[in-house]
């Protein structure tokens, strides 16, 4: 950049009300700048343009619009060297909210932790009137699955507690209607992996006479909702052959729809974990995202509105140690399953085979599959669920026929 450089001195306010932002964890960090006089240079002819604290060219921004830098201020878990480029990034303010030097994604080198989770960049959605839909093909990749999955339609802030959630916000998300006398029930959910193929918890098969799956829907008991959704029969469906109901191990199953999805900014597929970065990524101490129809409370009947909450992954050793506390039941825990809760949050009745998802580089990826738990957030308890990484050699090789 070229340009006659002045010294502005800014008073850093209020940094913690990041947009009304329900986790603050970004406040530590800010805390030290909070109520000082910071020095920030910049260029005053184009005060757009910046530097990036890796030296490559970018856009001075609110964090909130910078996807990779908010997600790590997200993080409750970021690093030292992480604190250190947030605050480095910082190029002035917007009213009360610190801008970024916001790297272009073509040039995207951030000291990112094992631990991080980035969220999706933000789309542009209508104000008012119908919602345009965009139809998208995206095609394959050499595995055979979608390229363009786990895309979501805004960036996701942390949620606590459980809270409905927005047209977009997981457009992969499937309700899985069962065989009745007037209209179908809603009892599972599931997540569409291909244009064919949903997964789901193989305890929601087993039995069971499917009927329908819908896509793209928010509130299934209203047309007001300004949802575009599809209901689309169920061909077949099969569990994982080593499916033990008696110990709830491999719960987790498929079901063929009898026609291909078209994608579009309403429905679209989740990630799998397949490659050995993703399948061996250490999950402990993240907060991944569930969401689901399910009951709010336990021995309460499901509801029809979509909601969303954030879980915290448990270890399975403390897990295990957990249920070993429960007499009442034979529960094991291994490498196959997930243990997450946070106070309060717990998938619930209704939700089974719901997907536990994690962002990782601007895609949601399907990481666990609701499998059951204990009177829905029990405090003693966590929920528990099918570690998708250990079936994705099964999923893949059955999507493929």
């Amino acid at each position: 950049m070229a340009g006659k450089t002045l010294i502005f001195i800014y008073q850093v306010i209020a940094i913690c009300s990041l947009a009304s932002i329900s986790y603050c964890h970004g406040q530590n960090l800010f805390d030290r700048l909070r109520k000082r006089q910071i020095h920030y240079e910049y260029d005053v002819e184009n005060d757009d343009d910046c530097r990036t604290p890796s030296k490559e060219e970018g856009e001075c921004i609110s964090i909130l619009e910078c996807e990779p830098l908010y997600s790590i201020l997200e993080n409750r878990h970021r690093s030292v060297e992480e604190d250190n480029h947030l605050k480095d990034s910082h190029c002035g303010f917007e009213d009360d909210l610190p801008k970024v030097c916001c790297p272009f994604e073509s040039n995207i080198s951030i000291p990112i932790s094992t631990s991080t989770t980035p969220k999706p960049r933000p789309a542009v959605k209508p104000t008012s009137g119908s919602r345009p839909v965009t139809t998208s093909s995206g095609g394959t990749n050499e595995r055979g699955m979608p390229n363009d999955c786990g895309r979501a339609g805004k960036l996701v802030h942390r949620v606590v507690g459980g809270r409905p959630a927005e047209l977009r916000d997981w457009p992969w998300m499937a309700l899985i209607g069962y065989d009745s006398l007037s209209r179908p029930k809603w009892s599972c959910g599931g997540a569409l992996v291909t244009s064919r193929y949903v997964v789901t918890a193989a305890h929601c098969i087993l039995g069971k006479k499917l009927k329908i799956v819908r896509l793209g829907d928010l509130d299934w008991n209203t047309t007001d909702d300004n949802a575009n959704h599809i209901d689309i029969p169920v061909e077949t469906s099969m569990m994982y052959p080593q499916y033990n109901k008696a110990k709830r191990l491999s719960d987790i199953g498929l079901i063929r729809l009898r026609h291909e999805v078209t994608f579009n900014d309403d429905i679209r597929p989740i990630c799998l974990p397949a490659s050995d970065l993703l399948r061996s990524r250490n999950l402990d101490r993240l907060s991944p995202f569930i969401a689901g129809w399910g009951s709010l409370a336990f021995n309460k009947d499901i509801q029809s509105k979509l909601y969303e909450a954030q879980v915290d992954v448990r270890s399975n050793d403390q897990c295990a140690k957990d249920f070993a506390k429960l007499k009442r039941a034979i529960v094991t825990i291994d490498h196959s399953v997930i243990c997450a809760a946070s106070p309060g949050v717990d998938a619930c009745s209704g939700d089974s085979g719901g997907p536990l998802m994690i962002p990782h580089e601007n895609r949601y990826y399907l990481y666990g599959v609701v499998s059951y738990g204990v009177d829905c957030a029990n405090p003693k308890y966590p929920g528990i669920y099918a570690r998708v990484t250990e079936f994705v050699d099964w999923i893949e090789s059955n999507v493929a026929v």
